[in-house]
Formats: structure tokens, C-alpha cells, sequence
């Protein structure tokens, strides 16, 4: 047996019963002891022990004392140096949970709990717990989330070294819960727009879950997938994810969902804001833009990588009949196209010499394009396009269908040439009033324009004196002073050329201030009048589109 004897503090020592085998019972009588706490010195005195035990159907009991039979003494001790001070030990929490039903099992009813705790006030939404109410914009801060079924509150924000009493205002249980792991419903109108609908649910756990459909109806997100019948409205989601190959659900509180989505709407239209007749519209307002007889352009582009570019360098693309090249850096920015010259049959790409790179980053992609037109031989509702030609190149999965407005051939020019005798302050296409006494010989000297350089304006020529003039344009305003002695070219400054030319030389004489010579230019330009609407709704990436100008010079 082993005998233990501690210290009172006054210098006893004090023993403990000590442990026999289990076969006797015993009544002991511990020993005793002294310490001198100065010297360390100690002597202890052992006790006596009574056992007994069942002999021959009788008790019997055998006194005995206790003897040591081993020297080997464990001694713990403290020195008085050694005194016990106070420690402070202090950590920063990130987390503060709370238990709202101490005595309950019941689960919390979702969007009911009001309480305060460590100097704020707190409510939930959708397993969300937040503070700071603003009554002004109906809005707080995230501060925690809730567990609805174990009713612990999970704080992440509280006013600090303040009092975590628990004062609960307001809160509501259930008997029970029911929990879904997915969920049909539809929506309370249809169609629906593409991209619209999104979707909120708090798991069981306190969680809020999200998801948004595609385009194409398909619903993703944070442990939710599903397909809506945009048609129709129908939606069909499930609630979990897929753990180890395997589609683990999530437990969901049904009362918790939430969804959003736009439903498209038939307004009839006004032909005046609209400006057509909108019975030439479909009737869900969704305009083909493919139709048969339609011209197309089909279109491929692909990615050379350039390491590094040198000056004078010629680069062999891995495409040739190429239609556009241009060069990017490794910030996506185009190199100035005086930095390079592309021979587009053949596929070669020369760098200029000298080349100065420095405002670029290496590496550097050249993007190249083939590009073909051929016209539209049929539609299907599945989105085939039927072509009345073959192509002439092998197009890839990466390659583009866009539909072409054609104008047919475009030629700048110039109309409505007539002087008139004063200014009206009306922009007019035919004379006002009397005529100057003086013209202009358009027959000899006619104005010219080109293609590159003439724009849409109606201009006059304002005449200040017999000989000097403004230069004035109905959108343009004032661009230049002028005189009889000299040609007129005033530069366009989008394309460096003129947007006009008046030779000296069909002036003549007879011009007095105040005299007006008026003409129209038409730009070699096609206007286009370009209706997008923007409906609300999740975005895409695929939500975007591009316009290129294509020309042949003739």
C-alpha cells in the first residue's frame, strides 16, 4: 500500500488512508508527522491498521501495524521563494456565442428574435443577425448569424468590454420543424425575362444559400441547382452539393425562401416615341436578326503569342487571308498601328524600325481574324442557319455568326448650292428672300468633297466685307475666316482631311457684307440608329455587343 502525507501549513503532516488489496475491508488508523519548514527536515510516525474477513462461516479481525517496506520516498514541495502571484492571461475573441432558449428544445421561428446583448441591439433575417438599425434607410450591419434549431447566436461584432447580459425583447418558437431539401413553385407571372430570377433560402443551420438561373434557365449557386421554364414560370430547385461524387442535400427552412424575377410584359407602343409602325414588330416584341436573304459574317479570331517584339522583326502568324490583325500587350492594351504593318495574305507581321515599346508590357498577343460574308438560304427554330453557299474556310466552335446592314454604295457630295442676299437666321434649303447680286461658278469650279473628310452639314458663307467671309456650319458653329483671294479648306479634325474645298477662283466679283452663299455636304456615311433596353435582372457575361464599320473603296 501506498501512504501519502501532506502538510496543514502549521507543520504537521496529516496521512491519508492507504490503499490494501480489495479483499479485506479496513478500518486504519493513520499515522502522523512534523516538518521544520526552515530546515526541510521532516519524521513521520506510521499507524496501525484492523482488517478482516470471512474464515470458516465467521469475521475475524487482525490488528496489525504498518511497516515499511521500501525506502524510496517522492517528495513535492514549494520553496518560500516560490510565492504565488497573480497572472493575467487575455485573448481576442472574433466570435461570441450566446444561447437564446436555455430552456427549450423548440426551434426559433425565422425573422421573430429581437434581443440585446454586449451594448447593442440585435434582429435577425433569414439566419443574418444585425445591429445598428437605421429607421432612415431600413437597413443595419451584419453582425452574427443564428441557428435557428439549436436557437445559439453566433455574434461577430459587439461594443467592446461591455456587459453580455442577455435582455431577449422579442422571439418566437415552433414545436418541431419542417425542413425541405427542395422546392417547386412558380412565379406569378410569365414569361420570364432570361437572367432575371434569383433565389435566397436559410438553411437549416442558419445559413443563407443564393442562387441566379442563365440564360438558358439553369440555376446555380451556393448549394442550390435547378432549371426554371422561363415560358412558363415553373422553377424546380434543389438544395445541397456534391460531397465526394456523391449529392449531399441541405436541410432548408421552407419558410425562409425568397425569389425575385422580371416579367415580361406586352405594352402597345407608340409609333410617334417609337418612330415606326409597331404592327411591323413580332408580337412579344422580339426582333429576328437572322431572316433569310439576310447577308452574314462569319468570322474566326485566334491568339499568336509574342514574347518579346524588336524592331525591323518579321513574324509569321500561323494564319494566312487574314482580314484584321492588331497587336495587345500583357495589359490588353493595342499597339498604335504605326508600330507594325501586316500583309494580310500572307500572314506576315513586320515591326517598324525604329520601334519604341516603352509604353507597353511584354508578352504581347497579335490577334488575327479570317472573315467571310455569305448570305442566308434558311432559319430553324433551333438557331441552324442555313447558308446559300459553302464556306470558305474551316470554321471552329470559336467562331462567330453577325448579321450585316448593308447601304449599298456611298459617295460624298454636295447640294442645295444658292447665294442669297441676307441672313435670315433660318437654316433654309431653298432661297429666302432676294438673291445676291454676285454667285458662285460651281460649273467651272465645283465645290469638292471626299469621302474620308466630308460629314452631313448644312454650311453658308458668311460675308463680312466685298472680299472676307466666316466659314459657318448649322451643328459645327464658326470654324474659319476666309477671303475671295484664297482656297477654303477647313480640316476635319476625326480624319485629318477637308471637309470641303472652295477654289478662289469661283468667287467673282460683285460680293457684299452681309451677302450669304448656302450649300449642303453629305457624308459617305450611313446613319444608324442604334434601341438598346436594359431590363433589370442578373447580369451575364454574355450581355454585350459590338459594332464594326466594313467597306470596300471602289
Amino acid at each position: 500500500a501506498t501512504q501519502v502525507y501532506t502538510d496543514d501549513g502549521n507543520g504537521n503532516l496529516i496521512a491519508s488512508n492507504p490503499q490494501f488489496p480489495a479483499i479485506y475491508t479496513y478500518i486504519t488508523s493513520p499515522g502522523s508527522g512534523t516538518i521544520d519548514y526552515v530546515t526541510g527536515n521532516f519524521s513521520i510516525t506510521p499507524g496501525s491498521v484492523n482488517y478482516g474477513r470471512w474464515s470458516n462461516d465467521s469475521w475475524a479481525y487482525s490488528p496489525t501495524d504498518i511497516n515499511f517496506q521500501s525506502s524510496s520516498v517522492s517528495i513535492a514541495f514549494a520553496l518560500a521563494a516560490d510565492a504565488l502571484t497573480a497572472q493575467t492571461d487575455s485573448a481576442t475573441l472574433t466570435q461570441l456565442q450566446i444561447d437564446l432558449t436555455p430552456y427549450t428544445t423548440n426551434s426559433i421561428v425565422p425573422d421573430s428574435l429581437l434581443f440585446t446583448a454586449c451594448g447593442r441591439q440585435y434582429y435577425d433575417k433569414s439566419g443574418t443577425l444585425y445591429d445598428q438599425f437605421d429607421s432612415s434607410t431600413g437597413s443595419g450591419t451584419v453582425a452574427g448569424s443564428v441557428d435557428y434549431a439549436t436557437g445559439v447566436a453566433t455574434l461577430t461584432e459587439w461594443v467592446a468590454a461591455s456587459s453580455p447580459a442577455l435582455t431577449l425583447q422579442a422571439g418566437l418558437t415552433k414545436i418541431g420543424d419542417f425542413t425541405v431539401t427542395e422546392s417547386f413553385f412558380r412565379t406569378p407571372g410569365s414569361p420570364i425575362r432570361p437572367a432575371s430570377l434569383y433565389i435566397q433560402i436559410s438553411s437549416a443551420d442558419g445559413r443563407l444559400l443564393t442562387g441566379t438561373a442563365d440564360q438558358n434557365g439553369v440555376i446555380t449557386g451556393t448549394e442550390m441547382t435547378g432549371q426554371i421554364q422561363q415560358d412558363m414560370g415553373t422553377v424546380s430547385v434543389q438544395y445541397g452539393k456534391m460531397v465526394a461524387g456523391v449529392w449531399t442535400p441541405t436541410e432548408c427552412m421552407p419558410d425562409t425562401l425568397r425569389f425575385s424575377a422580371v416579367v415580361l410584359t406586352q405594352l402597345p407602343l407608340d409609333p410617334t416615341l417609337l418612330g415606326l409602325d409597331p404592327v411591323r414588330l413580332p408580337k412579344d416584341g422580339r426582333v429576328p436578326i437572322y431572316r433569310p436573304g439576310d447577308v452574314v459574317v462569319i468570322l474566326n479570331t485566334k491568339d499568336d503569342s509574342a514574347a518579346t517584339l524588336s524592331a525591323g522583326q518579321s513574324i509569321q502568324l500561323s494564319r494566312t487571308d487574314l482580314a484584321v490583325v492588331s497587336i495587345l500587350d500583357a495589359h490588353g492594351v493595342r499597339l498604335d498601328p504605326s508600330l507594325f504593318t501586316a500583309d494580310l495574305p500572307t500572314g506576315v507581321v513586320t515591326m517598324a524600325n525604329p520601334l519604341d515599346l516603352s509604353n507597353y508590357t511584354a508578352p504581347f498577343k497579335i490577334r488575327h481574324r479570317i472573315e467571310e460574308m455569305n448570305l442566308v438560304g434558311g432559319t430553324q427554330i433551333d438557331g441552324t442557319l442555313e447558308l446559300s453557299s459553302p464556306l470558305q474556310y474551316n470554321h471552329d466552335s470559336t467562331s462567330y455568326v453577325a448579321s450585316a446592314l448593308l447601304f449599298g454604295d456611298m459617295q460624298a457630295a454636295y447640294t442645295n448650292l444658292f447665294d442669297q442676299a441676307t441672313w435670315t437666321n433660318v437654316w433654309s434649303d431653298v432661297l429666302i428672300g432676294s438673291m445676291a447680286a454676285a454667285t458662285y461658278d460651281d460649273l467651272n469650279h465645283p465645290i469638292e468633297v471626299l469621302n474620308n473628310g466630308a460629314v452631313t452639314e448644312r454650311w453658308r458663307i458668311n460675308f463680312t466685307s466685298s472680299t472676307a467671309f466666316q466659314v459657318v456650319g448649322e451643328k459645327l458653329g464658326i470654324l474659319a475666316t476666309g477671303d475671295t483671294s484664297t482656297d477654303v479648306q477647313i480640316i476635319n479634325q476625326l480624319t485629318g482631311q477637308a471637309y470641303f474645298t472652295l477654289r478662289a477662283a469661283g468667287w467673282g466679283l460683285g460680293w457684299a457684307a452681309g451677302n450669304q452663299l448656302r450649300f449642303n455636304t453629305i457624308g459617305a456615311a450611313a446613319p444608324v440608329w442604334l434601341a438598346r433596353t436594359v431590363l433589370a435582372g442578373a447580369s451575364v457575361t454574355s450581355d454585350s455587343f459590338s459594332i464594326e464599320h466594313r467597306g470596300d473603296i471602289g
